[in-house]
């Protein structure tokens, strides 16, 4: 019995499909690859940024640091979270969750700081931009460990 396989006659199905998993297995690991590195350095960016921003914030106007956040940051973070996926993928998903809380307490407290931007509390902005910065360098941290 013929099988078809990407528009290919096999006269042994078995090693259509063998090849066939072969090929997207490779393929899986490609993406996974290119995802891992847009994790690493969208996620070297964030903290380069929220870095200087933290180092800055003395000399920067209250009502200016949430433009400042969107300018510096929604790329990186949008790349972040659309990439996330493959650290479940080649690691283990406890080692996703570890990296994740961090990133995710991270992304909270940057929130929190173009609130208070917003709304001119200069002290929050200031302690939200630190705690911030600490998360993501904890998750930066975290990824970097896995190599």
């Amino acid at each position: 019995m013929d099988a078809i396989f990407s528009g290919k006659r096999c006269r042994h199905p078995r090693l259509g499909l063998i090849r066939y998993a072969d090929r997207q297995g490779s393929q899986t690991q490609h993406i996974v690859g290119a995802n891992m590195e847009t994790v690493r350095k969208s996620l070297e960016r964030v903290v380069a940024n929220i870095t200087q921003l933290s180092e800055d914030k003395s000399s920067i106007n209250t009502y200016d640091i949430h433009p400042r956040i969107d300018e510096l940051f929604t790329d990186d973070l949008a790349a972040f979270v659309e990439a996330r996926k493959a650290i479940a993928f080649q690691y283990v998903l406890q080692t996703y969750a570890d990296i994740m809380s961090s990133f995710a307490a991270a992304e909270r407290y940057l929130n929190r700081c173009w609130s208070a931007s917003a709304d001119g509390y200069v002290d929050e902005v200031h302690a939200y931009l630190d705690r911030a910065a600490a998360q993501f360098r904890e998750s930066q941290e975290k990824i970097k460990n896995l190599e």
